[in-house]
């Protein structure tokens, strides 16, 4: 029992160093490519998080307000998965990756501006 506690507190502690690291990837109009910004960004997450081989990494996908809803929310979708491939290429297993595109929901900024939009046109990779 006190092996399992010891073996419980590690992978808590494990799971609270891990879980510091976050990334932001931002995306062109009406994109999904990710730049060479955003694949520099990733490249630093994946370096900070490959001593936790049992972290889940959630990659959450957002869209300005620009263009319909339906459209918004696919890629979303699509900046996500975009994401979670890079992750994937990099050596990061699908089995650790849960993607999720929001469309306009939860904007990082105002949608009134030009700067806002960028802002808004991101995806969100965080550890859980």
């Amino acid at each position: 029992e006190a092996e399992q506690r010891a073996a419980d507190a590690r992978a808590a502690a494990e799971h609270a160093q891990a879980s510091r690291y976050a990334a932001v990837v931002y995306f062109d109009v009406g994109s999904s490519v990710i730049g060479d910004d955003g694949q520099r960004e990733l490249r630093w997450f994946i370096q900070r998080i490959q001593p936790y081989p049992q972290a889940v990494i959630l990659v959450q996908g957002f869209a300005d307000s620009t263009g319909a809803e339906a459209k918004n929310r696919t890629l979303s979708e699509d900046r996500a998965k975009a994401v979670a491939g890079f992750l994937g290429a990099q050596g990061i297993s699908s089995s650790r990756i849960v993607t999720q595109g929001y469309g306009t929901e939860s904007p990082a900024a105002a949608n009134a501006t030009v700067q806002g939009r960028s802002r808004n046109r991101r995806v969100e990779v965080t550890v859980q």
